[in-house]
């Protein structure tokens, strides 16, 4: 199974235990823009450190203010 819909599939699973649903979405959203790219199409046995790292970090580059020099 590709990674894309194990993570739906346990989306789905876990739905319950959500705060509320802002939080569901705001999660999906986050996937589709910044982890789907690298790695939905990826087997899930196929995902190591080195990707899950390269996707969190430019995650972190984006979410980070812009201060004037």
């Amino acid at each position: 199974m590709t990674f894309k819909p194990a993570d739906f599939r346990i989306h789905g699973e876990q739905a319950t235990s959500w705060m509320n649903s802002k939080h569901q979405h705001q999660r999906i959203m986050t996937l589709e823009q910044y982890v789907f790219p690298l790695s939905g199409k990826r087997l899930v046995n196929d995902i190591e450190g080195p990707l899950i790292r390269n996707g969190l970090s430019e995650r972190v580059e984006i979410s980070r203010p812009i201060r004037p020099d």
